[in-house]
């Protein structure tokens, strides 16, 4: 990412306000998140994605 800093840490117990209190003071540019999965690919990272609508599944049934 060009221009971006050591990421900052993000507390464990959090609440939707205090995600976007500290999203919004990370100071994050679009066009170093949005790459497409380059960055990721790069690194070797992989993220897998879950629907609410799974999650569910698996406590309730």
């Amino acid at each position: 990412m060009s221009g971006s800093t050591s990421p900052a840490r993000i507390g464990r117990k959090l609440s939707t306000t205090k995600i976007a209190r500290q999203l919004a003071g990370l100071g994050l540019r679009s066009d170093d998140i949005m790459d497409q999965g380059e960055t990721a690919r790069h690194e070797g990272r992989f993220v897998f994605e879950c629907s609410w609508e799974v999650a569910n599944k698996g406590i309730y049934f």
